[in-house]
């Protein structure tokens, strides 16, 4: 299957739908209401942030450029599962519900559509293993392994949210951290978190 760049994607799929802009902390969909449209993260970033039933927002995934919003929901047309919320200002392609047989059909699309999902279900495999098998201190040094550009991982969001994604309290994270920098594994400076070791 012939990778599909998002500059293509986008050319090719803006027919289908129309762009949207979203502000920081600004909700892109909210759980619950009827799926309406298929989105397309095309620049910034998100989070997908279910209620849990405490009513407290828990923090499942980070979404970026070239995700999917609502790809799950559009097979069953039913509501929203999870709320999203941009991080950053995001711009987004919005695709219709009506337009969705018409997009199915479309081999660019559905390319890309395929990719994206096995991209997915990729990351949800691998934190499925990390939440099994490591410490939450392993599983906070992986994050940043994962995330990091160079071996420097930029927070883009709050480290209550960060302590979420890794299933620890934000008070554990702090110990973490602490503890962390007091063996020199890690250095913070403002919101840049640099792995020391390799």
């Amino acid at each position: 299957m012939e990778k599909v760049h998002i500059s293509q994607f986008v050319e090719h799929i803006i027919r289908y739908g129309m762009f949207k802009m979203y502000q920081e902390n600004e909700v892109i969909v909210q759980e619950g209401e009827q799926f309406q449209y298929l989105f397309v993260l095309i620049e910034g970033k998100a989070k997908v942030v279910p209620s849990s039933y405490d009513g407290a927002d828990t923090l499942i995934e980070y979404l970026e450029a070239s995700d999917f919003i609502g790809d799950i929901e559009v097979a069953s047309e039913e509501q929203y599962y999870h709320t999203v919320k941009a991080i950053e200002k995001c711009e987004v392609i919005a695709i219709p519900k009506s337009r969705y047989d018409q997009l199915i059909t479309d081999p660019i699309f559905s390319n890309f559509y395929i990719q994206n999902l096995t991209r997915k279900l990729h990351k949800a495999s691998i934190k499925s293993k990390y939440t099994i098998t490591l410490s939450a201190k392993d599983r906070f040094i992986q994050f940043l392994r994962d995330n990091q550009v160079g071996n420097v991982y930029t927070l883009t969001t709050t480290y209550a949210d960060l302590a979420k994604f890794i299933g620890v309290t934000s008070r554990h994270l702090r110990r973490i951290m602490s503890e962390l920098k007091k063996d020199e594994i890690i250095e913070v400076v403002k919101k840049d978190i640099i792995l020391k070791e390799g």
